[in-house]
């Protein structure tokens, strides 16, 4: 427990040292334009942006306790040129939380009975983890950092479903769906990771029929509220399939590839390389709209795929296996 309360301590400062470099100590070269509370409400109140309620909500929350008369800083008005300080402090205060937050939940997860790791490379782990979600900020947004918060959330609570095959992990897996779901699309992972675990474990079994139903019930139920509710039928294509082609997308894929070979090879066991390759073919939804949007430069895309894969890799395929 002590060894632990060091880690999570080390991984919160880590948090705050890496994101204030990523916010302070550069300028992305990337975002541009929503770094005032107009050029945002331009950007997130229209397109697939709009459905991205929570942490937009989040954001705003933060901006209206922390809002001083503007300063303007030079550095921000290249971005923006109605940029405001305390906006942009917000994103960093957010996203420092989130991270907080995930380091806080990676912990809990290693230390899981179902996770396989030696003690020594916890702190090596999480290190590593950490600063791939801090370097992929380079794409400032509001709801990436939280989004990978709700994922590991619903991992930490499908662990102790299985060890424990209690309903109330179940319910609280409902929850932790359908509010990951008003946060970003990307909740759909949550259950492309639970049918691999599950497939996994019982094979084709109504073990699997009932808990997944009630996921993708809660992501539908949030999905579709959130469309009827702004009345639009959005769809987000954003560049033609040859966009892949260009460099900077071609270093994007390369990262996508080199974060895979990672996962992989930290598996523990042929069947942890299994479980990740199932995972990924579940995906293949999310991995085809980030191909087919141009957006594969957007490293951001892969980390929720990539923080699954880890822990698939991790995880002690003979237990699950044993499990009743």
């Amino acid at each position: 427990m002590r060894s632990s309360f060091k880690i999570i301590v080390y991984a919160i400062l880590l948090s705050l040292l890496l994101n204030y470099i990523v916010y302070y100590g550069f300028t992305t070269n990337y975002t541009g334009d929503v770094f005032s509370e107009e050029g945002f409400k331009n950007q997130y109140n229209n397109s697939v942006y709009k459905f991205r309620i929570l942490s937009k909500y989040f954001l705003y929350f933060i901006y209206e306790a922390i809002k001083s008369p503007n300063i303007p800083d030079s550095r921000l008005l290249i971005l923006d040129s109605h940029a405001s300080n305390s906006f942009y402090n917000s994103y960093f205060i957010l996203n420092t939380f989130f991270t907080s937050l995930v380091s806080i939940i990676l912990v809990l997860i290693l230390n899981n009975p179902l996770i396989k790791i030696a003690k020594n490379y916890k702190l090596l782990l999480i290190y590593s983890i950490i600063s791939a979600i801090c370097l992929t900020q380079f794409v400032v947004v509001p709801y990436d950092v939280s989004a990978y918060f709700f994922l590991l959330v619903f991992i930490l609570m499908s662990l102790e479903y299985l060890i424990k095959s209690r309903i109330i992990y179940l319910i609280g897996m409902f929850f932790i769906i359908f509010i990951s779901a008003l946060n970003r699309e990307t909740s759909a992972l949550s259950i492309s990771y639970l049918i691999s675990i599950l497939f996994f474990k019982y094979g084709i079994s109504k073990k699997i029929f009932y808990p997944v139903l009630l996921m993708i019930l809660a992501y539908l139920i949030a999905y579709i509220g959130l469309r009827l509710y702004f009345q639009n039928n959005t769809i987000f294509m954003h560049i033609t399939f040859l966009s892949i082609l260009l460099p900077k997308n071609l270093i994007g894929l390369l990262a996508w590839i080199l974060l895979f070979i990672l996962s992989i090879s930290l598996a523990n066991h042929k069947k942890n390389k299994l479980l990740i390759i199932y995972f990924h073919i579940l995906s293949i939804p999310y991995i085809f709209s980030c191909f087919f949007t141009g957006l594969i430069f957007e490293m951001r895309l892969y980390i929720p795929l990539f923080l699954t894969s880890v822990i698939l890799a991790l995880m002690d395929t003979d237990k699950i296996k044993n499990l009743n």
